[in-house]
């Protein structure tokens, strides 16, 4: 039994090219095509967060590196007080996006954790799904981008969930 068979480059030069995403605003920017967003010393470029760095240029002048500090992006949108009568604990409510269009489920992270210099809270919510590259100060850096992203348009929304009933002396 003979089959008349096409060679394999022959097949793949005629095959449907894929078309091309347009991202969007908001966390993330789907296939990461959308304009570069730049705020402080950061930036979000290709749906990731990015730092931006001066340097000098050997005598041409001064230029600008930027480094990538994850895969994905993220937006705090809301600060949470918990007052359960005894203590408070604050939660930062936290959206995101993946670079390539995944999105990252809303979680409350302990403020205490996100402001850690240890900087493990992305994978301690969402697994494996988001990256951090490795490198001095990356963690630090990824924090203080989120900040300055979440504070774009205007302050973070805050409020008070009391978690309890009754009355308390202030």
């Amino acid at each position: 039994m003979t089959q008349n068979k096409r060679p394999v480059l022959e097949v793949v030069g005629s095959a449907k090219k894929p078309t091309a995403k347009t991202g969007g605003g908001g966390a993330g920017s789907g296939s990461g095509a959308s304009k570069v967003e730049k705020f402080g010393d950061y930036s979000v470029k290709y749906g990731a967060f990015h730092q931006v760095k001066a340097v000098r240029a050997g005598g041409d002048g001064d230029g600008f590196v930027e480094f990538a500090l994850c895969n994905f992006t993220c937006k705090i949108i809301e600060e949470i007080n918990q007052d359960d009568g005894l203590a408070d604990s604050t939660f930062l409510r936290l959206e995101g996006r993946r670079n390539d269009g995944l999105p990252l489920p809303v979680v409350d992270v302990p403020a205490k954790s996100f402001y850690s210099s240890l900087g493990n809270w992305p994978n301690e919510h969402w697994g494996t799904t988001p990256f951090i590259f490795p490198g001095p100060a990356k963690k630090d850096n990824l924090r203080a981008a989120i900040h300055l992203y979440s504070n774009l348009n205007g302050d973070i929304p805050r409020r008070t969930v009391y978690k309890f009933t009754g009355w308390k002396r202030s």
